[in-house]
């Protein structure tokens, strides 16, 4: 059993449970979550909007969801981020910290090289380091978990992870709307067929004040203390940094690891298989860079928050296993939701009313199931583990979702671009119902898991 497996796995007073979010760990986490949520909407679902304005079509920009696939096979690097000591930054910032400031660095280099680009003169130099960009991602997210697990016990993780949530959320604020305001307030009034040079010019500006905003995550990492765990772990070498976690996740959990391995495998591919194509979406219908800001990036943003909050909440109240099955289900059933912007007017209030239902699920759900994960880490093997198990969760979805576009695309010559879409993202909420059946399995098997330590609440 883990060491967060020993520890008390709920909290019953409301005082004890507004300390875990006064931790420096926990301060620190927001600044650390800001770090990890800036990138990924500058690889692809911010990066679609201006593709798509540069007339790049639905199928293009699907395929460069093959790009997000850094996340899916980070834990093919994790060992190293495990057990390789950098040179100098080691002694002065740790094993956790002095990785994340190498992959922060990159993602400031491979941002700044994005904001020199022009989709239609060369989109293959996007691609590229948004290539880039998501590998360095992926390696600063794999030091940040394992940091986040080894920074705080199973009782402490619910604040961690709501933490997590919250700093990421607000930095897809700020690579979202900001971003998409940006736009608008540079290229005011301006088609982007009529004056490309000038549209392409304000997402070059907004891109640029995105790497700006990298400072946050440095300030972040230097505010971070470094976990006493890591210091005192002695790194394992060659092929047992990739094996031995294995080995140990699948010799501690018996026989239930294939079934908790299966239903990870299963549990986003709802969440992943839609994204890529919800801005298309929007734009399709009609709504303006603005207007798709306000509503996923602003009032979808504060709804994430406060259902991040509620997640986080709800785990140290009341644990993990109680929640596991209606967490899974906000993570997929609210996409319907999209649907009904598809095949509506163009309308604000629908959309505002749609993402904002979405969004609070996806917050709460989100914020357990890290939880979740991390129950079945072995800090140890922080690194690796929650690697492993976090790629798994991806892994499906991620492979089907570049092929999203032309799912779409074959679909609008026999239902219209409105009927494709909301057909599009009914069957994208459908894919999870399996999921959430497996989730009252897999909750069963936590609750054994934790009940030799585990205390009632009331």
């Amino acid at each position: 059993m883990t060491d967060a497996a020993a520890k008390p796995q709920t909290a019953t007073g409301w005082s004890r449970i507004a300390a875990l979010f006064q931790r420096r760990e926990t301060l620190a986490m927001l600044g650390l979550g800001f770090a990890s949520g800036l990138p990924l909407l500058l690889v692809l679902s911010t990066l679609s909007v201006w593709l798509r304005q540069g007339g790049i079509s639905r199928s293009d920009i699907g395929l460069l969801a093959f790009a997000l696939l850094a996340y899916t096979f980070k834990w093919l690097w994790a060992p190293l981020v495990d057990s390789l000591r950098l040179p100098f930054l080691h002694a002065w910032l740790g094993q956790r910290r002095s990785w994340m400031l190498v992959a922060q660095v990159a993602i400031l280099f491979a941002i700044g090289m994005m904001a020199t680009g022009d989709p239609k003169a060369d989109i293959a130099r996007l691609a590229t380091f948004a290539v880039v960009l998501a590998f360095s991602s992926a390696t600063l997210d794999i030091s940040i978990d394992a940091w986040r697990v080894e920074s705080g016990s199973s009782l402490e993780q619910g604040a961690l992870a709501s933490a997590t949530q919250i700093g990421y959320r607000i930095a897809n604020l700020m690579a979202g709307a900001m971003a998409l305001y940006l736009v608008e307030i540079f290229s005011h009034g301006v088609r982007p067929a009529a004056d490309w040079p000038l549209v392409n010019g304000a997402w070059r500006t907004a891109y640029a004040s995105m790497a700006g905003l990298t400072l946050i995550g440095f300030a972040a990492i230097f505010f971070a203390p470094e976990p006493s765990a890591s210091q005192r772990r002695a790194p394992l070498k060659g092929s047992k940094a990739l094996i031995e976690p294995i080995a140990e996740f699948f010799a501690r959990e018996g026989w239930a690891a294939p079934t908790v391995l299966g239903f990870v495998l299963i549990s986003q591919v709802s969440l992943y298989i839609m994204g890529p194509m919800a801005n298309p979406m929007y734009v399709d219908v009609g709504y303006t860079p603005a207007e798709i800001a306000t509503a996923t990036k602003v009032i979808g943003v504060v709804v994430t928050i406060v259902g991040t909050l509620a997640g986080g909440l709800a785990v140290a109240r009341w644990g993990v296993a109680n929640i596991l099955a209606l967490a899974v289900a906000s993570l997929s059933l609210p996409t319907a939701a999209l649907a009904w912007v598809a095949v509506s007017p163009h309308e604000f209030w629908r959309l505002a009313i749609a993402i904002a239902f979405d969004n609070f699920a996806n917050g709460f759900g989100g914020t357990v199931f890290i939880a979740y994960l991390t129950a079945y880490t072995n800090p140890a093997f922080a690194a690796t583990q929650y690697a492993l198990l976090a790629a798994a969760s991806q892994l499906p979805g991620r492979f089907t979702a570049p092929f999203s576009g032309f799912i779409v695309d074959s679909l609008e010559p026999h239902y219209g671009s409105a009927g494709a879409n909301g057909i599009f993202f009914t069957a994208s909420a459908l894919i999870g119902v399996p999921a959430i059946l497996m989730a009252v399995l897999c909750a069963n098997l936590l609750r054994e898991k934790l009940a030799p330590t585990e205390p009632a609440t009331g």
